[in-house]
């Protein structure tokens, strides 16, 4: 029966080949398969502390130009080409997010945290240069303020009832970059993470 599963699952995965992230690059169903098992949500309390921290450098870095060597240590990168675009589609307006998985409200850089302890969903809870608490948006995670940014413009990613679920192409919640992003129907977001849907049911 497991291997009967196996079968409709990698056969749906053939059957929605090729999807887009923001930039054009495209991914198969099944790569994005396979990159989701990157991390895991039931890895040791020590692994998520220690990705929480190397991530955090970045999208909690408090100064307006991230230094080389952060990007070099957290993403391999030798050169700060952060992108900003502005963002109008929450209420309290004026936000803006970067290339980079930063967030800025009202021109100020803000701080990055979860409700949960280690559950890899951030939300924006304080501003970083000052000691003021955050009284924005403060119950949407990060990563849908990133995607509606950078795709929300071809993809309706943010809207009461949305088309699109947003994926993290490494299933690592800290990695909100867009690179890292990508809008799924949530039929082809449950093919990614391994759930077979209606349709692959009733072939069983």
């Amino acid at each position: 029966m497991e291997d009967e599963i196996k079968e409709l699952l990698n056969k749906g995965l053939e059957e929605e080949t090729e999807v887009k992230n923001y930039n054009g690059r495209i991914y198969t169903l099944y790569e994005l398969r396979a990159s989701a098992n990157n991390f895991k949500a039931n890895d040791s309390k020590t692994c998520r502390e220690k990705l929480k921290k190397k991530y955090s450098k970045i999208y909690n870095c408090k100064t307006d130009v991230i230094p080389v060597e952060l990007l070099r240590e957290v993403y391999g990168i030798n050169e700060n080409n952060e992108v900003w675009k502005n963002l109008d589609e929450f209420r309290n307006k004026d936000y803006s997010v970067s290339s980079y998985g930063r967030i800025k409200h009202f021109g100020k850089l803000v701080k990055q945290e979860e409700h949960k302890e280690l559950s890899g969903y951030l939300y924006m809870v304080s501003y970083l240069n000052e000691d003021t608490k955050f009284t924005g948006n403060t119950s949407i995670e990060v990563y849908k303020f990133i995607s509606a940014g950078f795709y929300n413009e071809n993809y309706k990613v943010y809207e009461q009832k949305h088309e699109y679920d947003i994926h993290h192409i490494n299933n690592n919640g800290y990695d909100c970059r867009p690179d890292n992003l990508i809008p799924l129907t949530p039929r082809e977001h449950s093919k990614v993470h391994g759930f077979l849907v209606s349709t692959d049911k009733e072939r069983t």
